[in-house]
């Protein structure tokens, strides 16, 4: 999990796709850089549509589940990241406990962080262990 102590929220980690990667390879940048892993994808679970009104943007969010592969480090911030604004932090905690972190949110103010906490949650329900 992501906490992003300042902004008082928890997220599944995740970001944009450069133009030059496919999905898959999009997913593995972005974990490495938010949780410091290198991550195996093992299985697709879902896509989600998300409008962001504010930019006039419609993203497609794609959820996996993945395997950390090797050590776990430390996150890659980089200079157009806004996650050491926020303190925010790598935690590793369990499945239930991740689903019960995401859905005390679910009466945050921010909609957007609203709506991304269902889609979190809604990934996390269909994680079969």
């Amino acid at each position: 999990m992501i906490h992003a102590k300042n902004e008082g929220y928890y997220t599944l980690p995740g970001g944009g796709v450069n133009p030059e990667e496919t999905y898959e390879k999009g997913i593995i940048r972005e974990c490495k850089e938010e949780v410091g892993c290198d991550v195996q994808i093992i299985k697709y679970i879902g896509t989600t549509l998300e409008y962001q009104k504010g930019n006039s943007l419609l993203k497609e969010v794609w959820g996996h589940t993945l395997k950390v592969v090797g050590k776990k480090g430390l996150p890659i911030l980089v200079d157009d990241d806004s996650e050491a604004e926020k303190n925010s932090v790598v935690e590793w905690v369990s499945l239930a406990d991740a689903i019960k972190l995401i859905e005390s949110l679910l009466e945050v103010p921010d909609l957007y962080i609203r709506y991304c906490v269902k889609t979190d949650i809604a990934f996390l329900k269909s994680i079969e262990i």
